[in-house]
């Protein structure tokens, strides 16, 4: 799935998972925003997500579906509907991402249709993903097909749908195609496997994290705790401590999705960056910490000078309303 960051493709694991539970030591004195402060905060991220929507690049739109697919606003629906038909394939396959998670019934139809009609057949597997979210599993078995694909992205994209949707009768299939030579297909079928509660599949993200190349940290960063890894708390500790600002601010945000606040000044530094990429991770970090304190922050980088940071800012805010984080 599409990152906020062009990231696609540590030390040793010392303290245990429980060890990082408690909120970092702050020297800052941090009250609760009251509830009108925090709703107008949202409300100017979702205002602006509809205008970046209008963006010319795609990436911008892509990105914009994503920060609103968890959102109950009416307003998220109505983005990701165009969405389903955007003139990029790049916006479409996100529609159909997020209508999948969301379980939107109301674009069945369209739905439908991609699945059998798109020129796309990147968005024919996320069409494919949001109708067996919906119970339709008429086309599960030409996700086989698109996992054999010449096209190393809709391989990457089949392999990435058949670990979200659980099935651990994807297993061989994806083990059947373990031997990619290319490397972002490679790690998505390591991932989906992992997802699926494949033991080799764990070692080898365990084994990323150890690596002494920096796109298979960031990556075993990115996944740990998506998957639930038992080892994701040591890894993002380690992480923590990473001499890039890029590692550091990947396993902050794998931290605040564990529930630990550990990490969160480290973040609020970073927001201020001179670096775009940075200021990005940062505003994403924010948006998974638990806790009081990030709300101002988020909110004054809604108007920062670059359009990426903006929309990530934005969806940090959506995702606190919709963790309940503040």
């Amino acid at each position: 799935m599409m990152k906020f960051v062009s990231v696609i493709v540590a030390g040793g694991l010392v303290v245990g998972l429980w060890g990082c539970q408690e909120a970092t030591p702050s020297s800052r004195t941090v009250q609760p925003v009251s509830a009108a402060v925090a709703d107008n905060a949202y409300q100017r991220a979702m205002a602006l997500l509809q205008l970046q929507f209008r963006d010319q690049d795609p990436i911008v739109r892509a990105n914009v579906i994503e920060a609103v697919q968890g959102s109950a606003d009416i307003r998220a629906q109505e983005i990701i509907e165009t969405g389903l038909r955007d003139r990029q394939w790049l916006v479409r396959f996100a529609a159909t991402m997020a209508a999948g998670k969301r379980k939107a019934a109301a674009v069945l139809p369209v739905l439908e249709q991609l699945a059998d009609e798109d020129a796309s057949k990147n968005v024919r597997v996320g069409a494919i993903y949001a109708l067996q979210r919906l119970g339709n599993s008429k086309r599960m078995t030409q996700l086989a097909t698109y996992l054999n694909d010449p096209d190393q992205e809709v391989r990457a994209n089949a392999a990435l749908v058949l670990g979200l949707l659980g099935d651990a009768s994807a297993a061989p299939l994806l083990h059947a195609r373990r031997g990619d030579v290319v490397a972002r297909v490679k790690f998505e079928l390591t991932a989906a496997l992992a997802r699926l509660g494949d033991e080799s599949a764990c070692n080898a993200i365990r084994a990323m994290s150890l690596s002494r190349f920096t796109d298979e940290q960031f990556l075993a960063m990115q996944i740990a705790s998506e998957i639930n890894l038992t080892e994701a708390g040591n890894i993002m500790l380690a992480g923590v401590d990473h001499p890039m600002a890029e590692g550091q601010l990947l396993a902050v945000r794998g931290l605040g999705r564990l529930g630990s606040r550990q990490g969160e000044e480290l973040a609020l530094k970073h927001a201020e960056d001179s670096n775009e990429t940075i200021r990005v991770l940062a505003a994403l970090a924010l948006g998974d910490i638990p806790g009081p304190g990030k709300l101002e922050r988020l909110t004054s980088m809604l108007s920062d000078r670059a359009t990426r940071v903006q929309v990530a800012a934005a969806s940090a805010l959506l995702n606190r309303q919709n963790r309940k984080l503040d």
